[in-house]
């Protein structure tokens, strides 16, 4: 299946910048018609709301019957969610 929307995210996504990410992840949610591809190369620095905020966008994409894709992710993104225990749930989800 091919993608119609690339989703990159930004170099940190942190408690600090995540309401302002939340309305940019709503906005690809409600436009991108089946596949929304995440690009988390850029991804420096991620805390446990970033994961989190993350994992919900997840889980609601596939409840609206699309699916995610992960084009590339950083190692502080696998990082971060494998000590948070939700590595699975987040990149796993095809």
């Amino acid at each position: 299946m091919t993608s119609d929307t690339i989703l990159s995210l930004p170099n940190e996504l942190s408690i600090d910048n995540i309401s302002e990410y939340k309305d940019l992840l709503i906005e690809h949610l409600e436009t991108s018609s089946s596949v929304i591809t995440l690009d988390g190369s850029k991804l420096c620095r991620v805390d446990t709301a970033g994961v989190q905020l993350l994992v919900v966008f997840v889980r609601q994409v596939i409840a609206n019957g699309k699916q995610v894709e992960w084009q590339s992710c950083s190692d502080a993104l696998q990082s971060t969610a494998e000590q948070l225990g939700l590595k699975q749930q987040l990149l796993d989800c095809n």
